[in-house]
């Protein structure tokens, strides 16, 4: 419940933004795009492949939201308009039973085969296509639950199906319609689909892609120039210390190699991570480019090595057809596989920029 706070007391707001299941649905998905295909992770709690919605079973019956977690299990993801009550579980697992017939190579041919380089380079490191929907999970979402559900959740976890309930709030306030998403009950099963790893600061230098972010939605030539003359990468999330951003950057390690990428305009330069910097900047900081707005204030440091103008970008479409490389679908992605030298080569015959 969202509460105003007037003089000593909270007054409850009152939701007048009247929405439909699908609503939430579209919501969810929205950020979903070819090239970003991750749910998103301040709902979740975690980063989730986005596979499909309303996808229809052998049943018939259309599964609200099916996406991957970053240990190959299937999640199903279930939406509920206002209540959810004892019986909606009953759903999810019938949809888990049908689904879950088919693993690694199999489930992938059927339900996404386009997007196979895709989850392989989403998915963690020792996680291979192979171990593809050898688990399962439910998440339910809904704007409040039967105590009684989670109940059964924990029964459910105990049987190896690890059971996830997500609360959303409405309200609109003045021309702002405002939404609010809690997890209210996250039952691991007994093999825990959230392993713990410990970050090996003297494994190998690997090559990286790293998308440095848009302005106000939108490329924007002048962020990037910002970036190249202050030898720099970047990372946004809730710009809090400890938050994801700050993990993606401290996992570079001195010699990888980071290719920049920007969404709608394609690989923009590379550089090489020779002496690791973290800082998280203040928002009143003159470091802050967007002033006293709290956006990418995670920061690295790192040598730009060749970089180009948008105008002389390496196109996405590229990527597969004349490098053999899957374009990155999140802030940080690995480059696994693919003619890496012949990149770097067409980077560096382009004019520089900067």
């Amino acid at each position: 419940m969202l509460f105003e706070v007037l003089d000593d007391r909270l007054d409850k707001c009152i939701d007048t933004w009247k929405h439909l299941e699908l609503d939430i649905e579209k919501l969810i998905v929205s950020r979903v795009s070819e090239e970003n295909p991750i749910l998103e992770e301040d709902i979740f709690g975690e980063e989730l492949f986005f596979v499909d919605r309303q996808l229809v079973n052998s049943d018939k019956k259309r599964a609200d939201i099916i996406a991957i977690d970053k240990n190959g299990s299937l999640v199903i993801i279930e939406l509920k308009k206002d209540q959810g009550r004892l019986g909606v579980e009953m759903q999810a697992l019938q949809y888990l039973s049908n689904f879950s017939q088919l693993k690694g190579e199999d489930f992938i041919n059927l339900y996404c085969k386009n997007k196979k380089d895709e989850i392989n380079q989403f998915l963690n490191e020792e996680i291979g296509i192979s171990e593809i929907n050898k688990s399962c999970r439910i998440i339910l979402m809904a704007r409040y639950f039967d105590k009684a559900l989670f109940s059964m959740g924990k029964w459910l976890s105990d049987q190896g199906v690890s059971f996830k309930c997500i609360v959303y709030e409405t309200i609109q306030f003045d021309e702002k319609r405002l939404i609010n998403f809690s997890v209210v009950f996250d039952q691991l099963c007994s093999f825990n689909p959230y392993k713990l790893v410990f970050s090996n600061r003297e494994r190998k230098p690997c090559y990286f892609w790293h998308n440095i972010g848009n302005v106000n939605n939108k490329p924007d030539i002048k962020w990037w120039k910002y970036l190249v003359n202050t030898n720099q990468i970047s990372a946004s999330f809730s710009n809090q210390a400890g938050d994801r951003g700050e993990e993606i950057l401290k996992n570079y390690v001195k010699g990888d190699k980071i290719f920049a990428y920007v969404s709608g305009i394609g690989c923009v330069g590379y550089g090489e991570i020779e002496n690791p910097k973290y800082k998280l900047i203040d928002i009143n900081s003159e470091d802050n480019y967007f002033k006293n707005k709290a956006s990418h204030l995670h920061r690295l440091s790192i040598k730009w090595i060749h970089t180009l103008d948008f105008e002389n970008s390496i196109k996405t479409s590229n990527f597969e057809k004349n490098f053999k490389i899957s374009h990155p679908i999140q802030t940080s992605s690995k480059i696994k596989t693919g003619e890496i030298e012949e990149l770097i080569k067409k980077i560096c015959s382009m004019p520089h920029f900067a």
